[in-house]
């Protein structure tokens, strides 16, 4: 035997080697702030996220007076929550977000409104001719029958289409920057910045980016100075503070995404399902196949 044939036979005889189980990782310091972050869902984050809006801020502490059901009211109305919780509640139950797409446009002057519009994809502008419905409200509700038919045809169409799009079975729709962490570093740079005293800039960085300093000091050689941190990280930690407008669009991405996601995994589900019925129906036809060939010799004339 050749010694490269050896070589080959004794890496096949060889035991393969236990796949190494990753340790998760450790929580850092600062993480513990927020024990549970790992667990909540979209509608978790971007409460999270208003809850740290200083316009919603300012409507929680400016409700007064008797008519503050009135006021809250408003306030879910206006921030498109399910039910009014202050800012300063930490324990749940916490809000859903209910996204609100319509968007309304009237004339009720007697010339003619012209009203410029860009529809973007999965859009659909629908338009109620209200006036012809003052006699009777047969017609407005045969409005409102007909937009609702158009408006689940054209939901179905979408569906379809992203069940139909290219490359839709190889593999799940990627995420968008829309991690825990990724997360998470905002609320911390939001409430270092909010504290009593705020945190410098530099500290914060050190927090948050520990580990991309301690590259960039090995690669120098040496610390780097809070000038140097802050100079680097700066505009990064600067547009956290503006994360909690965006506060809608977190849920709605994350949405977009699940969506997806769902399409996808209905479709592989789908894929295994026919391969599988494909394997039965062989296997069947298979067996037939052989009962039948067992009834043909049963029936043949004994030669004998």
């Amino acid at each position: 035997m050749k010694k490269s044939e050896k070589i080959e036979a004794s890496a096949r005889n060889k035991p393969a080697k236990p796949e190494r189980k990753r340790k998760p990782a450790k929580l850092r310091a600062w993480e513990k702030d927020y024990p549970d972050y790992k667990l909540w869902d979209s509608q978790r984050w971007a409460w999270e996220f208003l809850r740290r809006n200083t316009d919603f801020i300012g409507d929680c502490k400016s409700i007064k007076g008797r008519n503050s059901s009135q006021q809250e009211q408003a306030i879910c109305d206006k921030y498109g929550i399910s039910f009014f919780k202050h800012y300063s509640e930490i324990d749940g139950p916490f809000p859903e977000f209910i996204n609100k797409v319509i968007n309304s446009w009237r004339n009720e002057d007697e010339k003619e409104r012209k009203v410029e519009i860009n529809l973007k994809h999965g859009q659909m502008l629908i338009l109620f001719n209200v006036y012809q419905t003052l006699e009777t409200s047969f017609e407005l509700r045969a409005q409102i029958k007909s937009a609702t038919e158009a408006l689940e045809k054209y939901r179905d169409n979408l569906i379809e289409s992203l069940e139909k799009s290219p490359g839709a079975d190889e593999q799940p729709p990627k995420r968008r920057s829309s991690s825990p962490m990724h997360y998470l570093r905002h609320l911390k740079v939001i409430d270092s910045r909010n504290e009593d005293v705020p945190v410098p800039w530099a500290d914060i960085a050190k927090l948050v980016f520990n580990e991309k300093i301690k590259v960039d000091e090995k690669i120098k050689g040496r610390e780097l100075t809070n000038i140097e941190i802050t100079q680097k990280y700066y505009k990064t930690l600067v547009a956290s503070l503006e994360k909690p407008k965006d506060y809608r669009s977190i849920a709605i991405n994350t949405l977009k995404v699940g969506l997806g996601r769902r399409l996808w995994e209905n479709k592989l589900h789908k894929k295994k399902l026919n391969a599988k019925l494909e394997r039965l129906k062989t296997l069947k036809a298979a067996k037939a196949a052989s009962l039948n060939e067992e009834a043909a010799q049963a029936t043949k004339p004994n030669q004998n």
